[in-house]
């Protein structure tokens, strides 16, 4: 034994999964249910998409959460509004900001926000352990750093492809000059910056993220041109007093749809 060089130490802790509410609950729920789960077990960890944090921290006004040490974000962009909300409540805790895709088993990038008033580019920080991220433009020509181009991304966590879809699998699961295994193609512009973390600029395609449910709008655009009296259509999303709606536009009519899963405040 005395051969053996132990280099990490792996703490037990457990896992508390809070049931999934209806939309109109969760003021009443991160007022109550979330609130006296963190306080009962001493929660340390927590994991939130943007819009999910910024509920958090509308409902917690005066209330202590000492135990929290970390707050961990992904799935949609995190803004700069939640960031220094967030510092103003937990002056003693960290929050990053991770990034990834589903078919690179989620997260494949940290970033540590740091405490300041200062506004900050969207950095998706650097590759997680056993990860390759490669920034390449059109011809798949490695880029340096500054210079906007696709992520890619490699490493034992990326899938194999869609099933039963191999058109969709062999156009974004692709081989590349800088590595033997295949790499994601991610559909996201992002570049390297002087320290060696990513910025993340937006999608290449029409793709949206609410509360961290990927929208592809050419989808829902492909489905209603099916309808032969339908000639032109146009959909965007907005935010009106905190809530998202959707805004689809057909020929000369203009409706507004209100989706009880997509709230976003």
């Amino acid at each position: 034994l005395k051969d053996i060089n132990i280099r990490y130490v792996v703490h037990m802790a457990d896992i508390h999964i809070h049931k999934r509410e209806r939309e109109e609950e969760y003021r009443q729920v991160f007022n109550n249910l979330y609130v006296d789960l963190i306080q009962k077990n001493n929660i340390t960890i927590i994991h939130f998409v943007p819009s999910m944090l910024n509920i958090f921290l509308e409902n917690i006004n005066n209330i202590f959460l000492n135990s929290i040490k970390s707050v961990i974000c992904s799935g949609e962009p995190l803004n700069d509004n939640t960031r220094i909300k967030f510092y103003k409540l937990f002056e003693n805790a960290k929050l990053y900001n991770m990034y990834g895709p589903t078919e690179a088993t989620v997260e494949v990038t940290y970033y540590e926000l740091p405490n300041t008033q200062n506004i900050l580019k969207m950095h998706i920080g650097k590759s997680i352990t056993n990860c390759k991220l490669l920034i390449l433009n059109k011809d798949k020509k490695l880029l340096p750093n500054g210079i906007v181009g696709e992520l890619y991304i490699g490493g034992i966590q990326v899938a194999n492809g869609y099933i039963n879809n191999n058109t969709k699998t062999d156009e974004v699961f692709v081989y590349t000059n800088y590595d033997d295994n295949k790499f994601y193609k991610t559909g996201d512009f992002t570049k390297l910056l002087e320290d060696y973390n990513i910025e993340y600029l937006g999608r290449i395609d029409n793709q949206i993220k609410i509360r961290g449910m990927r929208i592809e709008i050419d989808d829902i655009l492909y489905n209603i041109y099916k309808y032969s009296n339908i000639n032109d259509c146009f959909i965007t999303t907005f935010n009106f007093f905190g809530f998202c709606f959707w805004m689809l536009s057909v020929i000369s009519v203009s409706i507004i749809i209100y989706i009880n899963i997509l709230i976003s405040r």
